[in-house]
């Protein structure tokens, strides 16, 4: 579900699967560890991930949240049109950093 590589000071994560309460506290963490392990820039490739849920989204705004506290940046790329749609509807593509 996870696949984690760096591109230059960017840390770029590609999920694949359901981003849903029965996998967010194992997205959660693995996040988590990334910003403590000091990620400046996070970029998450969503383009495996057709459904996010409501826990789903909270994983997604606290890392956002985590990484705007220190000046830091989430992005989401490859988001599928039933995501963005999701995002439009709770307003946050005002807030995440949107990508292709």
């Amino acid at each position: 579900m996870f696949e984690h590589s760096k591109e230059d000071e960017r840390d770029l994560v590609r999920i694949s699967g359901n981003i849903v309460a029965s996998n967010a506290g194992e997205l959660k963490a693995q996040l988590a560890k990334l910003l403590r392990d000091g990620a400046v820039q996070l970029r998450l490739d969503l383009a495996g991930v057709p459904l996010i849920d409501s826990m789903g989204l909270t994983v997604l705004i606290a890392a956002h949240n985590s990484l705007q506290k220190t000046g830091k940046r989430l992005e989401l790329t490859n988001v599928c049109q039933d995501v963005r749609k999701l995002f439009a509807a709770m307003r946050l593509d005002h807030h995440f950093e949107i990508i292709g």
